[in-house]
């Protein structure tokens, strides 16, 4: 332990700074899972409600990915394994989700802005929008909105949690030489 005590200053120094350039390379930045409401949301043909929510992983990625759905209309549900396609521009994000459920019911957002971390409230698109149930020679159009309902928390990516004890290790022992 003394020899590591009497470890060169300058060569602690460049330990410290590659254990930070090392966590810091390693390290990736957190998909920000954000949820969106539904609502409110109507088939505009019948006005039957559309509700629920759905949460995507990463608006910006070049493959955002739908963890969580249990958007509602006309008595069908579509979850997060029904995503047929999410549309999107990577790094300006999701401009439109496609679901389709076991009966064949197709779900189509389209949005007037791309959903972004940002948030906010963004509008369907009235005219590309559509749930078609069950006859996909009759596509009926959906009017509504999205907004933000909250996110999950990031965490840490372990490589980034190695690095912070790393430096807190460092740090403590250079403490310790000094006293």
């Amino acid at each position: 332990m003394t020899q590591f005590l009497n470890f060169p200053r300058h060569l602690a120094i460049v330990s410290l700074m590659g254990a930070s350039l090392l966590g810091a390379t390693l390290t990736t930045n957190p998909a920000q899972a954000l949820t969106w409401n539904v609502a409110p949301g109507t088939k505009t043909d019948t006005n039957l409600p559309i509700l629920g929510t759905f949460t995507i992983d990463d608006e910006l990625a070049s493959l955002p990915k739908i963890t969580f759905s249990n958007v509602t209309v006309d008595g069908f549900t579509f979850g997060s394994s029904n995503v047929l396609l999410i549309s999107n521009t990577p790094g300006i994000g999701v401009t439109a989700i496609d679901w389709l459920d076991a009966g064949n019911n197709v779900l189509s957002f389209v949005f007037n802005n791309p959903l972004t971390p940002g948030g906010g409230t963004i509008l369907l698109n009235n005219v590309v929008s559509l749930y078609t149930p069950f006859n996909p020679g009759l596509p009926q159009a959906v009017s509504g909105a999205v907004s933000k309902a909250g996110s999950v928390p990031t965490v840490p990516e372990p490589s980034t949690r190695l690095g912070a004890a790393i430096a807190v290790a460092l740090g403590a022992i250079f403490r310790l030489r000094r006293g």
